[in-house]
């Protein structure tokens, strides 16, 4: 005796921690790579993208306020108006300010990508055997939301007792019948051999 199972098993995670919103597909559903799953409330999260977007908005334009006091302190240090302490300054404001967009340009592409991940996607082809969520539920990031099993390929496993393996027969060919369906009979080729104890 044995049983059936699928030679892949692939899990879907959630990547960020919310609210479920909505489960589009039930178990025992067929779904394809890409497809959505699990959509997870995105409203915090365009929030921290609106957020995000403003506090660029406002890097940027200090950045271009501090890149004109460079220029203008670039332009009187060559007239000798300006002392050397000033042009430093302002090109340390600058270097700051520069380093601000790019810091708040990160924290915008994170939020962005953050709010991408409320939709669950599967990550390959195949068939839902577990669904981990419902809606209205809180999942953390990296909880496994949903179990895909391959809708192809089969491995019919049971245990070989070892007085078999050790009689000497060399053939790596199997048939399989199902105990409901005895006609329903399929052939195989042994892949992995796990004898049992007696």
């Amino acid at each position: 005796p044995g049983r059936i199972a699928p030679v892949r098993i692939a899990e879907a995670r959630s990547r960020v921690t919310g609210v479920v919103q909505a489960r589009v597909f039930e178990q025992g559903s067929l779904v394809k790579s890409g497809d959505v799953l699990f959509k997870i409330d995105p409203a915090l999260f365009r929030v921290r993208v609106a957020s995000a977007r403003a506090s660029l908005q406002r890097a940027q334009a200090t950045a271009l306020n501090a890149g004109q006091q460079f220029e203008r302190q670039k332009v009187l240090q060559a007239r000798k108006a300006s002392s050397d302490v000033e042009f430093e300054s302002a090109s340390a404001a600058l270097a700051q300010a520069n380093a601000d967009v790019a810091l708040a340009q990160a924290a915008l592409d994170e939020a962005e990508i953050n709010l991408s991940y409320t939709e669950v996607k599967a990550p390959r082809d195949g068939i839902i055997s577990a669904v981990g969520a419902n809606v209205g539920q809180i999942v953390q990031a990296g909880q496994s939301v949903v179990t895909l099993i391959s809708n192809q390929d089969r491995d019919a496993v049971f245990d070989v007792p070892e007085r078999l393996l050790n009689s000497g027969s060399q053939t790596t060919e199997v048939q399989v019948s199902l105990i409901s369906n005895p006609a329903a009979t399929a052939t195989g080729t042994v892949r992995e051999v796990t004898p049992s104890a007696d």
